[in-house]
This record gives C-alpha cells, sequence and structure tokens, in this order.
C-alpha cells in the first residue's frame, strides 16, 4: 500500500485493464501506458507525511514560558487588552517566575519547564517537535481548573514595561492589580513560525479575590484583534 491507498493487486488490474483497452483501441495504448506509468512512479517515490500530535504534560513539557507578555505579535500587543483593562495569564504558577526574569522575553529555557503548569493540552506538529519543528501548527489549552489570570491598568501596565523591562515583581506591585483565578480557561493557538496564518483565541472566566467575577475574551490574527475583559 502507500499514500494512494493503491495495493499492488489494482496496479496488477489497472495494468490488464490497459492492455484490453489497447487491443480493442490501438490509439490509445501508448497514452494510458504513460499514465499508469506516471501514476506508479508518483505514488512509489512519495513518502506519506502524517501530523505529530503531542499531548501536555505527558509527552511535551508544554509552553516554554510562564505567562503571555508578548513585545510584538499579530495576535497580542504586549497582552490581551481593551482600553482599560489588560490581562496577564500564567501557564505556570506565578510563584515560581524568577524574581529578576524579564517577562517582556516570554521565553525561558529549559527554567520554565521546571514549573507547575495550570493548563494542559495538545500540540499538533507539521512533521515532528523540536529539534524537527521548530513551533507547532497548532495548540490546543485547557485549564486544570485555577489558572491565575492578573488584571491591571492597561495605562498603567504600558508606563510599566517602557523600559522593556517587567519582572513579576514590578508587576506584583502596580497599583492597579486585581488577581483572579480562571475556573474555565481554553485557548487555540496557531503560533508565528509554525501556522500559516497565526492565530490566538482565548475564552476564560472565574473569580477574583475581591469575590467579584470575570470574563476574558480574545481573538487576533493578522485580520485584527478584540478583546473583550468585563467585571461582575
Amino acid at each position: 500500500m502507500n499514500k494512494y491507498n493503491i495495493s499492488s493487486e489494482a496496479f496488477a488490474r489497472a495494468n490488464n485493464n490497459t492492455a484490453v483497452i489497447a487491443s480493442k483501441a490501438p490509439g490509445l495504448a501508448g497514452r494510458l501506458s504513460l499514465a499508469l506509468l506516471l501514476l506508479l512512479t508518483t505514488a512509489l517515490s512519495e513518502p506519506a507525511h502524517a501530523q505529530v500530535r503531542t499531548w501536555i504534560p505527558d509527552e511535551d513539557p508544554g509552553p516554554p514560558f510562564y505567562a503571555r507578555v508578548e513585545r510584538s505579535s499579530v495576535h497580542t500587543e504586549i497582552v490581551p487588552h481593551t482600553n482599560e483593562w489588560a490581562a496577564v495569564v500564567f501557564y505556570r504558577s506565578p510563584s515560581c517566575v524568577p524574581t529578576t526574569f524579564n517577562l517582556m522575553d516570554l521565553f525561558d529555557v529549559p527554567r520554565a519547564f521546571s514549573c507547575d503548569l495550570t493548563i494542559d493540552g495538545f500540540e499538533i506538529w507539521k512533521n515532528g517537535p523540536p529539534p524537527i519543528d521548530m513551533a507547532p501548527m497548532q495548540a490546543r489549552l485547557d485549564g486544570l481548573g485555577a489558572v491565575p489570570v492578573w488584571f491591571v491598568s492597561w495605562a498603567e501596565l504600558q508606563v510599566a514595561v517602557a523600559d522593556d523591562y517587567l519582572t513579576i515583581m514590578e508587576l506584583e506591585s502596580l497599583s492597579s492589580l486585581r488577581k483572579g483565578t480562571a475556573t474555565f480557561f481554553r485557548e487555540t493557538l496557531h503560533p508565528t513560525g509554525g501556522a500559516q496564518n497565526p492565530k490566538l483565541m482565548i475564552n476564560a472566566h472565574g473569580i477574583l479575590e475581591d469575590g467579584q467575577t470575570f470574563q476574558l475574551h480574545h481573538s487576533g490574527s493578522n485580520g485584527g484583534i478584540q478583546t473583550e475583559i468585563a467585571f461582575r
């Protein structure tokens, strides 16, 4: 069998049929034989490519970062935000973030892998995880029931990152900080470097420390960015 699911028996039958047709219509013999030869050559020479799915955390250590804070991205502007509020989602325990690490750098390999995940899920790779592919085509992440989401004033956060440096301690010291826990969290990511059309979608809701509830909806791609944050 091959990627076209054509067995050797099927090839034989096709060859016999070609011979029968050729005997009845000699003018077709050359064209049919050439077509069959091309089909055989293509089917036998081209390898099949199957996408690879890895499960987090059983087969994959998960995102190589602590929180989604990005300098520049087609699907977010630093973090998901409205004109009033910004949301910092932690994929690993905030208490594990090194105090001097610049969250603006996003990736911290391999140190981030030692911190407990707040999510699980899977990643889909075109050929396979590193060192084969450097980024997945898609990732789906689901919260484990208590995903930390910290909300701060967008204006205050912009001032804090103006020097291109943001630590966990600086973030925690912002006067507008409201800490929340997402009891429901789902993220679908088509990352830059792995997907043809990068896109990020986040849906979450949960409870703030003061007892209020929150909802977070974010969708970002080359077509634009939309974020909704609501407290009740």
